[in-house]
C-alpha cells in the first residue's frame, strides 16, 4: 500500500513545489487518511518525532500545504487537528 501511494506521488503537480521536509509531512499524513474520508488526525509532535522533524519545520510545512490547498485543516476544540487530504489538488 505504502509503494503504491509513493509511486503516485510523483505524479501530483504540486510535488516538484515542496521542500524534503514538506514531502515528508504530506506522505506522513497521507498514509494515516481515513481511505473513505482522507482524513487524518496525528498531532505535530507525532509527526515530528516519527519523521525526525522538529516541531516548528512540522508546523511550517503544514502552513505550506494548506496554503497551496493540498490539505485543509479542521480545528478541533481542545483536540488535535483533523488534516483533510485534497485529493484533486494533486491532479491523481
Amino acid at each position: 500500500m505504502k509503494q503504491i501511494i509513493y509511486n503516485d506521488l510523483f505524479k501530483c503537480s504540486f510535488w516538484a513545489k515542496l521542500t524534503p521536509a514538506e514531502k515528508v509531512v504530506y506522505y506522513d499524513l497521507r498514509i494515516r487518511a481515513d481511505k473513505d474520508t482522507n482524513i487524518s488526525f496525528p498531532s505535530i509532535k507525532t509527526i515530528g518525532r516519527e519523521q525526525g522533524l522538529n516541531i516548528k519545520t512540522v508546523i511550517k510545512a503544514i502552513k505550506k500545504l494548506k496554503k497551496l490547498k493540498i490539505i485543509s485543516i479542521i480545528k478541533k476544540s481542545g483536540k488535535t487537528n483533523n488534516y483533510y487530504i485534497n485529493r484533486k489538488a494533486g491532479n491523481y
